[in-house]
């Protein structure tokens, strides 16, 4: 083979790593031990010297190879950070189907992830940039070198932007790298050619390279962002093998006043499946409860030929796992408007799994010529070391970079038939090019795609127009009208054509590209049926779902009337995400026919008081006036809550638009008072009486006497509960005086939620700090998580005063308190004592339906020493996604908790005593990281050494 690389010769590259435990392969070698599925083999695509370090490939129009190195991984040259990483052009020169030459095209890149070609040269993602490198003389090499956008986060090097990826919408799509909500979402990316900026937020996002136009979409992915044939996305994240995007990001933001769902949708349930290995698992510094399951997830695929598979119905989907050297494989199956998952029935090991320890696939794709090929970046270590404790840091520090000199690519071909031989699509022409959109393989169809757009020549438009007409493949049928978008010489009357296709999913594709053409609405009205009255597949639920997105791009009245009538016939928290991304266009309508039952009936109270107040209103009036007082007190609860919210004090609703509400408010909280205290009435409507009653304290000052009387020794515990979590909804000061003066009646749950409620604002905190101090609420079994919520305040007096007064009972020096407790572990520990312990301490959090912290049911090392170092030192080391941030809203509450998931200008935080939160990012005056695990420091306080041992002992067997 020819080369053209950096001087090593290739008997020397195994001569560096004699002293490791484990000797590196030759390619052969590696092939040998490795493991692929029944009916598959494996077969060399190129490897050192000709490649080195690879994590992400791409098809020229030639079929040449383009490779990202990052050979600067995982702490730049030398370990200094000096970059490194290069993008490598890959020929097969004999055409004998395997490369045979290798070119550096450019180099000195830091960390690049992601390399596509773009028109004459390529797109490389190498944060802080998104570059496009060209060679103009033809000798393989970059002599233009463009920054396109700038200022994307520089986090740890497994964390930056990656994977780019061509989109049925003629943009290109990438993966931020993010591993948890929030992940430098707030950086601010220069385009250069627009000379503007924009923040991303936790999503992806995707661009226009020629114009600079830059969206975040929903996600966020970690390393690969892969799409089905059809459009569908798909991600992943460490732990998680693949997420499905439902939501797309687009939608959410034109509809800011209202909280989503998590727009993603984990297709492999549950979080963390077990990966099957084809040797024991390396040795683990942390994590142990994660061996031998996902963690190191990223460059999925979705399989996009016929050949590997002989059921062409089915989806296959491929996810790497470099930690434990798999590609696991799995089935994706249609599910409402979403998809879910399973590994597929490969045996006891993967579908690839190799026995050597360097073997490390880190990306999968769809090859142009029906394989699966994949980069294995060939490293002795492929965690990074920032994840790693001191100790496996020090360990393996003369081995961060072992293997620099080493890397393959491999496709996995079927035993029985052949793989299809690469086109060359170069230089042919856009009518010529149209043809290989109806190839079976999505590669190719891809790449036809992208250069008749880029042709930006009319000379395709027959051709593509004959396509959707005739074609008997749909997938070119999606192309061809993509095409014709792209080229912007798409009709609407086409369009309308297309909404009448057999395939659900060109209809779908169809009704995206109509909201090119908001005036269009009174012609495109006739297909916005919502499939009323018809029993739908997953697809065609699919249409609907894309029907209601769609419909807000159109303010045409018959629209609106059918998207009003189909509230009865779908369940689905996605399905009412659509409607009210589209309420802000017919509002009018929807709310004349949307249940007043349901969370959507509240989020379109919100949206009314932003924006249609006039309507909302007369909706409120006439509810009101025919409805029972169960559903009066609902309402009035959610309307009052969304006044709050919005900031509009409840005793100038006249002046903010809504004359004669607050008349009609105080009547009704007068008799919610009544009712409320009255022993005869249900107990379903005193329940809601008093909830109704603690949003209207602003309007009805006997509000706490009301509650005062409600927490009484003589009343039902169900009642009493409900009037103490009722008064985090207040905001005087009077409430939170009459808990405490409650406080010696008060049962072990309702002090509990006492505390949740006084920790909620920081006036109420000064309260029940005073309360301490006064010996009131005495410190012993003060709970340690509601106490370090006091010492973690963002209030430098409370934690001043928190100090003081936990002197004496916490210590801060975690090394010591750890050392106190190593006597436990000599002693004999009763497993069941054990449970009872952790049933009363830790269950809160991380119970599997908590996910408040990480579930324990998986933990393999059981050692005490280990098992005792999680639990008195817990924020020594953290997975970032169980941070703690302090939310304080407009109103002055305040809750803590992790950030479950972030979608459109919506959160999700779940917060210890409180649950999951749907909160608008306009509600919060402030978000803060604590930089600390919400499992709290001091948990051993109230444990001997011997209830210590007992709880080791239950966590060393619990399953």
């Amino acid at each position: 083979m020819v080369g053209i690389f950096s001087g090593f010769a290739q008997e020397d590259l195994f001569d560096e790593t004699l002293k490791l435990d484990v000797k590196p392969l030759t390619p052969i070698q590696s092939m040998a031990a490795a493991h692929v599925a029944k009916g598959f083999k494996l077969q060399l695509v190129a490897s050192e010297p000709l490649v080195r370090d690879p994590v992400a490939f791409d098809w020229g129009s030639d079929g040449s190879l383009w490779v990202a190195e990052m050979a600067d991984y995982p702490l730049g040259m030398n370990n200094k950070g000096d970059k490194g990483g290069r993008i490598r052009l890959l020929r097969d020169r004999d055409l004998d189907g395997r490369y045979d030459h290798s070119t550096i095209f450019l180099d000195n890149l830091s960390f690049p992830a992601g390399v596509m070609p773009w028109r004459n040269g390529v797109l490389v993602a190498a944060a802080p940039l998104l570059i496009f490198a060209e060679d103009t003389n033809g000798d393989d090499k970059a002599d233009i070198r463009q920054t396109l956008f700038e200022g994307f986060y520089e986090g740890n090097q497994q964390l930056r932007i990656n994977g780019l990826y061509w989109g049925l919408d003629n943009t290109v799509h990438c993966a931020a790298g993010a591993a948890w909500s929030g992940y430098g979402g707030l950086n601010n990316i220069k385009s250069n050619k627009e000379n503007k900026s924009t923040t991303i937020r936790s999503g992806d996002f995707r661009f226009n390279p020629d114009s600079g136009w830059i969206e975040a979409t929903s996600g966020p992915s970690q390393y690969g962002r892969v799409r089905d044939d059809w459009g569908n996305w798909f991600g992943v994240q460490n732990s998680h093998p693949l997420w499905h995007y439902i939501l797309p990001a687009r939608y959410l933001i034109r509809n800011s006043d209202v909280t989503y769902p998590d727009s993603r949708h984990q297709v492999r349930q549950p979080r963390n499946p077990k990966v099957y290995i084809n040797k024991p698992p390396q040795k683990r510094f942390h994590s142990f409860e994660q061996s031998g399951r996902f963690t190191s997830a990223c460059g999925p695929a979705i399989y996009r030929d016929t050949i590997l598979f002989d059921n062409n119905e089915i989806t296959h989907a491929f996810t790497c796992e470099p930690f434990h050297n798999v590609i696991q494989r799995s089935i994706i199956k249609e599910k409402k408007v979403t998809f879910d998952g399973e590994r597929a029935d490969d045996g006891d090991k993967d579908f690839f799994a190799s026995a050597d320890r360097w073997s490390r696939p880190v990306f999968t794709r769809t090859g142009p010529d029906g394989a699966l090929w994949f980069a294995d970046m060939y490293r002795y270590m492929i965690e990074h070391p920032e994840w790693l404790p001191k100790k496996g840091q020090d360990e393996l520090r003369s081995h961060f970079r072992s293997g620099e000199a080493f890397g393959r690519i491999y496709k996995i071909i079927s035993k029985h038939k052949p793989i299809r031989k690469i086109p060359n699509l170069n230089g042919l022409k856009p009518k010529e090019l149209t043809k290989y959109l109806s190839s079976e393989n999505g590669t190719i169809r891809d790449i036809a795609h992208r250069l008749i757009v880029h042709s930006k020549d009319n000379s395709p438009t027959e051709s593509l127009k004959q396509i959707i007409k005739k074609s008997k493949s749909p997938k070119a049928r999606l192309h061809a009208l993509s095409a014709l978008n792209g080229l912007n010489i798409l009709k609407p009357y086409i369009i309308r054509e297309a909404l009448s296709d057999k395939h659900p999913y060109v209809r779908r594709l169809a009704f995206r590209l109509a909201e090119n053409f908001p005036k269009e609405g009174k012609k495109f009205a006739p297909f916005f049926d919502f499939g009323l009255n018809k029993k739908l597949n997953a697809q065609e639920l699919k249409v609907v779902f894309q029907q209601i997105l769609s419909a807000g791009y159109f303010s045409n009245q018959k629209i609106g009337k059918s998207l009003s009538t189909i509230f009865p016939e779908y369940e689905s928290p996605y399905l009412e995400a659509a409607f009210l991304t589209a309420s802000h266009k017919h509002y009018k309508e929807i709310l004349k026919t949307a249940p007043t039952d349901g969370k959507i009936f509240e989020q379109l109270i919100q949206v009314g008081i932003n924006k249609h107040r006039p309507v909302l209103n007369k909706k409120i009036h006439d509810i009101y006036a025919n409805a029972n007082m169960l559903k009066k007190l609902q309402i009035s609860r959610v309307w009052m809550k969304a006044m709050r919210k919005t900031g509009i004090d409840l005793d100038k609703m006249e002046d903010n638009g809504f004359p004669g509400q607050e008349i009609k408010l105080k009547d009704i909280l007068r008799h919610a008072e009544h009712l409320a205290l009255n022993s005869k009435t249900k107990m379903e409507l005193r329940l809601e009486s008093i909830e109704t009653i603690s949003h209207g304290n602003l309007l009805h000052s006997n509000t706490t006497s009301v509650l005062k009387e409600l927490i009484k020794p003589n009343i039902n515990s169900i009642l009493r509960f409900k009037a103490i979590a009722s008064v985090a909804n207040m905001s005087k000061i009077e409430p939170a005086q009459m808990l405490l003066v409650a406080w010696p009646s008060l049962l072990a749950e309702e002090r509990k939620k006492t505390l949740d409620v006084l920790l909620s604002r920081s006036s109420w905190q000064e309260e029940l700090l005073q309360a301490m101090e006064t010996n009131i609420i005495p410190l012993k079994g003060f709970p340690t998580l509601h106490r370090d919520r006091l010492l973690n305040s963002t209030n430098k007096s409370i934690v001043k005063r928190a100090k003081l007064i936990f002197n004496k009972n916490y210590s801060i020096d975690r090394n010591k308190v750890i050392s106190k407790f190593l006597p436990a572990l000599k002693l004999n520990g009763d497993a069941d004592d054990g449970k009872i312990t952790y049933e009363s301490l830790c269950s809160q959090c991380h119970a599997p339906d908590k996910q408040l912290g990480p579930d324990l049911r998986s933990i393999t090392d059981r050692s005490g020493e280990g098992l005792l170092n999680s639990i008195i030192d817990p924020s020594k080391q953290i997975d970032p996604k169980y941070l703690a941030y302090n939310a304080v809203f407009n109103d002055g509450r305040a809750i803590v908790g992790i950030i479950a998931s972030e979608s459109g200008g919506s959160l999700k935080i779940n917060a210890p005593g409180v649950g999951l939160q749907s909160v608008n990012r306009n509600e919060l005056k402030s978000l803060t990281s604590l930089n600390l695990s919400l499992m709290p420091a001091g948990l051993e306080s109230s444990l001997t050494n011997q209830k210590m041992a007992n709880l080791v002992e239950f966590l060393k067997n619990y399953k």
